[in-house]
């Protein structure tokens, strides 16, 4: 003979009260706790930020041939090395371009000729080989013409 045993549904008084999540497992099954704001993400927008002011235009002479390098997913990268200063090496900045334009205007330069550059400056960090810390700045190049061209 099998009986059927049924539970009758508790009242909501009887009904066991559930704390609060305060805590929850990662990956890792270690314990977290859990903010009471909603996650954002906190990665920075990538590109230059147009509300920011940081625009620059100049005009000097190339000191080197171009760099053309690509990456491993397949952007051509450009550098150059662009004196601007009024006596030779006076001011020596490095101008960077990525993207399919890049392979284009390497085409048009060589060592010695005038070019414009219109982007913005970033900063650079690294480091030497002794491991000395180096700081300075770069244009980030939007556009990048011969200086006989008009612009």
């Amino acid at each position: 003979i099998s009986r059927r045993i049924s539970a009758a549904p508790l009242r909501p008084e009887q009904q066991p009260r559930l704390a609060p999540r305060r805590w929850q497992q990662n990956r890792k099954s270690e314990r977290i706790r859990l903010s009471p704001k909603p996650m954002t993400s906190k990665r920075k927008p990538r590109g230059p930020n147009r509300k920011v002011a940081n625009r620059i235009e100049l005009l000097g002479r190339l000191i080197n041939p171009p760099e053309l390098r690509t990456t491993p997913a397949g952007t051509p990268f450009l550098r150059l090395l662009v004196d601007c200063g009024a006596a030779n090496g006076e001011l020596v900045l490095s101008v960077v371009m990525a993207g399919n334009d890049a392979r284009a205007v390497a085409s048009q330069l060589k060592s010695g000729r005038e070019v414009r550059a219109t982007g913005a400056l970033r900063t650079v960090r690294g480091r030497t080989r002794a491991g000395i810390a180096l700081a300075g700045v770069e244009v980030l190049a939007s556009e990048i013409t011969p200086a006989d061209e008009p612009h």
